[in-house]
């Protein structure tokens, strides 16, 4: 990833010597569109040029490692918490990460909301919206799969989605929201493509 590729130019190593940030940044920006995703290194750029790296420095601990990557790759642009490539990621490692419980929270014609209120209006309802359901189930993650589209899943217990905040937000803004249970116990379940077709077609 280009994280690690930069970690690796900017740490001294047995066959040579640490190159600056400027220097990685320039090897890391060249490869955008052949090795690397040219979103990813834009968006990347400000984070690794922010990073203070000592003279002689020695590789970045895993952890750092992946909070940089995890910062970009699974976090959701607009409202801070997950994104479909965290579902992506779970659904990959079922041996490790097993949804016991899934429920699936969608805006019903968001888009004349946003015709009547303005892009904006609607994108801070977004965000509100998800902070409170967040609120009202602090054990469970939530993943915006895309625009109005949200996954409410627990990994630990199966749960109970608390309908006050979708209840509140329909009558306080004259909208409706659609929520559906998924059993993600089924076996049938087991990839992103039958989620996202059972998402999709019901």
């Amino acid at each position: 990833s280009v994280v690690d590729v930069y970690d690796a130019l900017t740490t001294n190593r047995a066959y040579r010597k640490s190159l600056s940030k400027e220097e990685a940044i320039a090897i890391i920006d060249k490869e955008g569109g052949k090795k690397f995703n040219p979103k990813i290194v834009e968006a990347s750029k400000d984070i690794l040029l922010a990073m203070k790296i000592e003279d002689n420095a020695p590789a970045l601990s895993r952890d750092l490692i992946n909070e940089i990557r995890f910062s970009y790759y699974f976090r959701d642009q607009l409202t801070g918490f997950f994104n479909i490539n965290y579902l992506k990621f779970l659904l990959s490692y079922t041996e490790e990460y097993t949804i016991v419980c899934a429920y699936h929270i969608n805006f019903i014609n968001f888009t004349k909301f946003n015709m009547d209120h303005g892009w904006r209006k609607g994108d801070k309802l977004l965000q509100k919206f998800s902070e409170d359901l967040v609120e009202d189930h602090k054990e469970c993650t939530l993943i915006r799969l895309f625009a109005d589209n949200f996954l409410l899943i627990s990994l630990e217990k199966y749960m109970e989605l608390d309908c006050g905040v979708i209840e509140r937000y329909e009558q306080e803004f004259s909208i409706k929201i659609r929520k559906k249970h998924i059993d993600m116990q089924n076996k049938e379940i087991d990839t992103f493509d039958k989620l996202e077709n059972l998402i999709l077609y019901g």
